[in-house]
C-alpha cells in the first residue's frame, strides 16, 4: 500500500520523504515512522484520506420515453488512474431541466471487478 523501501537520512533532525506513493482510496489512514535507533520513539501521523473521483465512462444516450439506457461509472485517483476496488455502491440521479421527468429502474449498484 505505502511505497518507500529505503530508510531516509536525518538531516539537522529532519527526515524528508520526497517519494512515499500511496495506492488505493480510504479514509483516516495514518502514517508511521520509525528509526533503528532505541534512543528515538515511533511517531504516527495524524489522520489523513485518499480522495477517488467517480467519472463517467460509458455516457448515457439520448432515448425515447420509458427505453432502458446504459452508463458506466469508474472510480480515479486525481491522475486519472482507475482504482481498483469492488463492492463499492454507487449510484446515479437524474438532474432534470423538468420536473415530469423521473430516473427509474436501477439506481444503485456494487462495483464489480470486470
Amino acid at each position: 500500500f505505502v511505497m518507500q523501501p529505503e530508510p531516509v537520512q536525518c538531516v539537522n533532525g529532519v527526515a524528508k520523504f520526497d517519494a512515499v506513493l500511496l495506492r488505493g482510496v480510504g479514509c483516516g489512514f495514518v502514517m508511521g515512522a520509525h528509526s533503528n535507533s532505541p534512543a528515538v520513539k515511533m511517531g504516527t501521523s495524524a489522520g489523513i484520506d485518499i480522495s477517488a473521483f467517480l467519472k463517467f465512462t460509458q455516457q448515457p444516450k439520448t432515448c425515447d420515453v420509458s427505453e432502458e439506457i446504459s452508463c458506466s461509472v469508474e472510480i480515479q485517483d486525481v491522475d486519472g488512474n482507475l482504482v481498483p476496488t469492488t463492492g463499492t455502491p454507487i449510484k446515479v440521479a437524474l438532474k432534470s431541466v423538468s420536473p415530469s421527468v423521473v430516473l427509474g429502474g436501477g439506481l444503485h449498484t456494487r462495483v464489480t471487478q470486470e
